[in-house]
């Protein structure tokens, strides 16, 4: 009977042992999945800001109060806010302060959307404000995104302040040529108008330059 109990007691032994073994297997693959799928989610956000971040246009999220959650490279170029400086700051620091309750309240009925992610529409003009104060006309667009409770608004930002220089240049150039192109038709026609009058002066001076001439030839 003691042997019995020696043995029922060595094979319990051993089995524990063995579950030990497999549960601690197990735990080691669990373990290596899981900071498989870390690794692989850190490449992903890595990845991610880095193409946001090589973005030229300026990519923006910010939470519902409206504090800023993201900031490329984009908009530290833009803006001349070193990323540090506005994570975690209110949005309205980029905007001027006449627009900024005309901001709100869009916000809040872009918000009311039931839909977990959707646009704001096409691409619009918007004013955004520097580091320095300076105002500068933008084209913007706006999205809207659910995640679990929490709404992320993003904003994608293209400055036009070359954009609009070049056009103003322009439109400069055309109304000076239609100028030039003006004045040299008043020219053409000034030389017309002189050439009206003096050409039958000319022709008469000549009638009678060769009457004289006839006459001095009979005497």
């Amino acid at each position: 009977a003691r042997k019995q109990a020696e043995r029922a007691s060595q094979t319990a032994h051993e089995d524990l042992e063995r579950r030990v073994a497999e549960r601690t297997a197990e735990l080691e693959r669990e373990i290596g999945e899981r900071k498989q799928v870390e690794h692989s989610l850190q490449e992903s956000g890595l990845r991610l800001a880095g193409i946001l971040d090589i973005v030229y246009d300026a990519i923006i999220s910010v939470g519902e109060d409206q504090r800023i959650l993201l900031f490329n490279q984009g908009a530290e170029r833009i803006f001349g806010y070193a990323r540090g400086e506005v994570v975690g700051r209110p949005l309205e620091i980029l905007l001027p302060r006449s627009v900024r309750d005309m901001h709100r309240r869009h916000i809040a009925q872009f918000g009311q959307s039931a839909d977990w992610a959707r646009a704001m529409g096409n691409r619009r003009e918007i004013v955004g404000r520097r580091k320095n104060g300076e105002e500068f006309p933008a084209e913007a667009s706006f999205a809207q995104l659910r995640l679990r409770d929490e709404k992320i608004h993003t904003v994608t930002l293209r400055d036009l302040t070359e954009p609009k220089r070049l056009e103003r240049e322009r439109i400069d150039l055309e109304r000076w040529r239609a100028r030039g192109e003006m004045v040299e038709g008043l020219n053409h026609n000034l030389n017309n108008l002189i050439q009206g009058i003096f050409a039958p002066a000319e022709m008469l001076c000549a009638t009678a330059g060769n009457e004289k001439d006839r006459r001095r030839a009979e005497l």
